[in-house]
């Protein structure tokens, strides 16, 4: 009996791996559509807001009732954010429930093979220096499948937010799939959705590319008067009240909450001495993410550097909740696309840190407590450390030698 060929056994891995992917995905739609009764409880709190607007009222001024949260659920984006969510006022609660999971699962799967098919190209990679059709649908369909598993996917699906369709537009534009014309405008756009991604603007300045910095500083002015406009009464409580409320989007103490803060808030440290903790520690992570970033860039290696963009986007906001987390499981897979051992360790225990069920993230499973013995508590903030460790150290990517990814190696100042 004659062997089936490499090819015939590469598409056959990759036709069962995407047909794995798809029952994951379908398994995981049917449990947020169908099985859960709950509301999708973001996107819930996005409709409510904005259809109190469009009927005169304050957005910020909504409250999506819950029975374990006294005060209920504000909304805590920025105007132009509620700008953006009015047609979720026009859909019926069933089919937009429905219609944000798929494309919340859709945006899942197209960040995984991002980052796969903009991997370096070198023999010290699993993917090698050229790789087969086959061999890159095979990696994108596992990563796909570890972003489902892990609790940053399962919690943004499981709450209807909008932090993956952020996250995924600062991946592309810092991560080399803009070109450099048009570099910049996807950061300041989400920047305007979420603030956290203001961070591109720093990162253009120092990496040199001023026309991206301008461009994204600019289309976040540009959305913001837009929501000035439209909506005055809302953008002048944000912007000079509810931004500077940090309790607003919940205590910062509490397990999920994977900042530098929120570590600070657990280890019992209250009042100005933690602001003052916080804002030292976050100076320092921020600044040293920026540098370690810019080495990526300089080297060629732009997913490097956004990934250290997005890790760092994570340690010094002030509230960093599992969906805000997905730069942890997008480290862990571009780890695990090495061959060095050292480096295949490391994503696997990152990514097992953030799997659905992890002791290390899950509020329900480690209760909050200052009695807690020492090593429980600091086993809790993992997490946090890891993000402050990637800031600080960097992605060890360069020393793999002379890699290359797409777009080809890119010149500072670009």
């Amino acid at each position: 009996m004659k062997r089936p060929s490499a090819d015939g056994l590469g598409w056959l891995c990759a036709l069962v791996l995407s047909l794995v992917t798809v029952a994951v995905m379908a398994f995981e739609w049917y449990l947020v559509s169908v099985v859960n009764t709950d509301p999708l409880w973001d996107l819930a709190v996005y409709r409510g807001a904005v259809t109190q607007w469009l009927h005169g009222g304050d957005v910020y001024d909504y409250r999506l009732m819950y029975p374990t949260r006294i005060g209920g659920f504000p909304f805590t984006y920025p105007p132009f954010a509620a700008l953006l969510l009015v047609p979720t006022a026009w859909v019926p609660v069933a089919v937009l429930d429905s219609l944000w999971t798929l494309a919340t699962l859709a945006l899942m799967a197209a960040m995984a093979a991002f980052l796969v098919f903009r991997a370096p190209r070198t023999s010290r990679t699993w993917l090698g220096t050229t790789p087969k059709p086959t061999r890159l649908i095979c990696f994108s369909a596992a990563a796909t499948i570890s972003l489902l598993l892990t609790l940053p996917g399962v919690n943004n699906l499981a709450l209807g937010q909008v932090s993956f369709a952020v996250a995924a537009m600062l991946l592309v534009d810092i991560g080399g799939g803009v070109s450099s014309r048009f570099r910049g405008a996807l950061s300041g756009l989400a920047a305007a959705i979420k603030l956290t991604p203001l961070i591109a603007v720093p990162y253009f300045m120092i990496t040199r590319q001023w026309r991206a910095a301008i461009l994204s500083a600019s289309v976040f002015a540009v959305a913001t008067a837009a929501a000035f406009v439209v909506n005055w009464r809302g953008s002048v409580g944000f912007w000079t009240a509810w931004i500077f409320d940090v309790t607003r989007v919940g205590d910062p103490a509490t397990v999920q909450n994977k900042s530098i803060l929120g570590m600070l808030a657990r280890l019992g440290i209250e009042g100005p001495p933690r602001t003052s903790y916080w804002l030292l520690m976050a100076s320092v992570a921020g600044i040293a993410g920026l540098i370690n970033a810019r080495r990526q860039y300089v080297a060629g290696q732009p997913v490097a550097a956004v990934l250290i963009v997005g890790a760092a986007a994570v340690a010094i906001s002030p509230v960093s909740w599992p969906h805000h987390q997905v730069w942890a499981v997008l480290i862990a897979i571009w780890l695990l696309l090495f061959r060095n051992p050292g480096f295949m360790v490391l994503g696997a225990a990152l990514l097992l840190m953030n799997i659905v069920g992890s002791p290390l993230i899950g509020q329900e499973i480690i209760p909050v407590g200052l009695d807690d013995p020492l090593i429980l508590r600091l086993g809790r903030e993992l997490p946090t450390l890891s993000f402050v460790a990637v800031c600080l150290l960097g992605l060890p990517l360069r020393a793999l030698g002379e890699t290359r990814s797409w777009p080809r190696r890119t010149t500072v100042g670009a």
